[in-house]
């Protein structure tokens, strides 16, 4: 089981909570979808530790360039995890 999940807010009308999902791919949907609808929102991804029972701040996406950027970042992020497990 993964000991990590992503709570994102919207600043769309207030913060709220629009979802909590287990896996980055899921966050960039989430946010993909919203983002379409909620016009100059902002949205905020919060990592939570179910061991240590924290919230850490992961990461503001201020609209589709950030958006872009971090679906970026992780496919570059991933694809190295992937080599240097492979290399083993």
């Amino acid at each position: 089981m993964n000991n990590l999940s992503y709570r994102v807010y919207s600043s769309f009308m207030g913060w709220k909570l629009i979802g909590i999902k287990q896996e980055i791919p899921q966050v960039i949907n989430l946010i993909e979808t919203k983002i379409k609808e909620e016009v100059n929102a902002q949205y905020l991804i919060i990592e939570h530790d179910r061991i240590l029972n924290a919230d850490i701040p992961f990461k503001t996406i201020y609209g589709i360039e950030d958006l872009l950027i971090f679906k970026e970042e992780y496919k570059e992020e991933n694809n190295i995890s992937n080599l240097k497990r492979i290399k083993r």
